[in-house]
């Protein structure tokens, strides 16, 4: 379950051209304003992000370019904290989940007024956190006289952040500078930019500031086991030394393996032959001719891919390991 907490509309639209392009007809009936109204946005957007990122509109479509992804993060950051709001109900119910998974109990009370709200209306948003929380096989647990807190594996409560708009929780996630330009340049040597870099980037600030807080993941999926080779070897031992220089970290190679989720399904970089270290298995070179027999012998159409085939391919590998590894690229809608 995904639910977008921010009832500001400028991150609604920059959560949404992050992802595709959109028309400002689209954004009109989306957003229930007027053309006029949207312009006005994406100038201040524009303007708010005028070092890293440029919102371009041409044929009544809306582009968003990122120049500087460092800058961009940066940004959105700052972006974000303005928006956030406790009368939203979504806004509490994550900020409910953000206070159960530290290490002490919280008392109703408590939580009450940290959200200046009242102990029904707390009551109220944690029977729904429970239902959300139900479907990642998370609970709450209560102790006699001491309060309630999370319950769960560390690999379901990351998995629960990063599908339900971690950009609110990551607020307080911080890394150096250093770390980010160097990560940044690191992916960059495998034609690894863009959206894929920016999802390796949440999930490593994600995990270092868990394991800051004392919880590190102890079991894994066997699934991961298969990939830890070739690229993804060689990235854990180069991510686990800038880790080690830049934030004083030396996290597990398990916690490593993790980290490397987002490039095991990541979406196919338009460079592929920067990642040529990747070896796709015969089985989905087998997956990819049977694709393509099918589609001749249900269309009648012969495909020839020709030089695209190895992009086709690729596509299809990180497809597979996302279904594999039960993870997903979120794309917002409203």
């Amino acid at each position: 379950m995904h639910f977008n907490e921010y009832e500001d509309r400028q991150v609604k639209i920059l959560e949404t051209l992050e992802n595709k392009f959109l028309s400002l007809n689209d954004m009109e009936k989306l957003y229930g304003v007027s053309k006029k109204t949207i312009r006005s946005d994406l100038k201040k957007l524009n303007n708010h992000f005028a070092n890293s990122a440029y919102i371009h509109v041409e044929n009544g479509v809306a582009k968003l370019f990122i120049y500087d992804y460092h800058l961009f993060v940066k940004a959105k950051k700052k972006l974000i904290e303005k928006s956030v709001n406790f009368s939203n109900e979504k806004v509490r119910i994550l900020e409910l989940f953000d206070c159960l998974m530290e290490k002490n109990y919280w008392k109703i009370d408590d939580l009450s007024e940290k959200l200046f709200i009242s102990r029904s209306s707390t009551i109220k948003d944690l029977d729904r956190l429970k239902n959300i929380l139900d479907k990642y096989g998370l609970g709450i647990a209560g102790k006699q006289n001491t309060g309630i807190r999370l319950r769960g594996k560390e690999y379901d409560i990351r998995k629960f952040i990063l599908e339900n708009d971690y950009d609110y929780m990551s607020l307080s996630y911080e890394l150096t500078d250093e770390f980010e330009l160097e990560l940044l340049e690191l992916l960059g040597t495998f034609g690894i930019f863009g959206q894929n870099y920016l999802q390796v980037l949440k999930v490593i600030r994600l995990s270092i500031n868990r394991i800051r807080k004392g919880f590190t993941i102890d079991s894994i999926s066997e699934n991961y086991y298969k990939f830890d080779n070739g690229l993804i070897s060689e990235l854990k031992k180069s991510i686990k030394d800038l880790l080690v220089k830049s934030e004083n970290i030396n996290p597990s190679s398990l916690e490593l393996l993790y980290m490397m989720t987002p490039l095991m399904g990541m979406r196919t970089p338009l460079r592929v032959k920067k990642i040529s270290a990747v070896k796709v298995p015969y089985s989905v070179i087998d997956l990819v001719d049977e694709i393509l027999q099918k589609i001749n012998n249900k269309m009648d159409i012969k495909v020839n891919l020709g030089e695209l085939l190895e992009d086709f391919t690729y596509h299809i590998y990180f497809l597979v390991n996302r279904m594999n590894l039960n993870y997903e690229i979120i794309l917002i809608s409203y």
